[in-house]
């Protein structure tokens, strides 16, 4: 999951910022019926703790990418250092470098809104990914057993060889 923020930041902090701006509108409109006031009630407490979950996540996001920095660093000059892959430690440093850089009068709430944005985003997009896998394989399994089976694998019960002059077109095998 921390590979969405760090690998694309521009794509995560983007989905964050559609997160920010999209769901407080529909949940005001929601709340103009009288059938979804309750809705945008539950969705309200929903969409305060995503954001306290994703501004724990930013800190993580970022915590793993300076740990892996701070990696590059070290062997840029030669200094032979293990890289860490623990979750907890770049938990640590992101939650501290974050609650550092917060303190700075301007600065600290840039970071701190970036951060926020990366958490927010790195969750929709996790979400927006689970969807679209469950939707494929729900509609693989509405187009029945064979739907899944790729143009180069052979029909059940048949076999395929390829030789080389058949520049990759299959031959039945009896």
């Amino acid at each position: 999951m921390a590979d969405l923020s760090v690998g694309d930041p521009v794509r995560t902090g983007g989905a964050g910022l559609a997160v920010v701006l999209v769901v407080p509108i529909v949940l005001l409109l929601l709340g103009l019926s009288l059938f979804g006031i309750p809705l945008a009630l539950a969705g309200t407490a929903v969409y305060l703790v995503l954001w306290w979950i994703g501004a724990v996540y930013g800190r993580f996001a970022a915590g793993l990418w300076l740990l892996g920095v701070g990696a590059r660093l070290l062997a840029a000059l030669d200094i032979e250092v293990r890289r860490v892959e623990n979750r907890w430690a770049g938990l640590l440093v992101g939650t501290v470098a974050v609650g550092l850089l917060a303190v700075l009068p301007i600065l600290g709430q840039i970071v701190e809104a970036v951060v926020l944005l990366l958490g927010l985003g790195g969750l929709s997009r996790l979400a927006y990914g689970s969807y679209q896998r469950t939707e494929r394989e729900g509609t693989l399994e509405a187009q029945g057993p064979g739907a899944a089976r790729t143009a180069t694998e052979p029909a059940p019960g048949k076999s395929t060889l390829f030789r080389p002059g058949s520049v990759g077109r299959p031959v039945p095998v009896a």
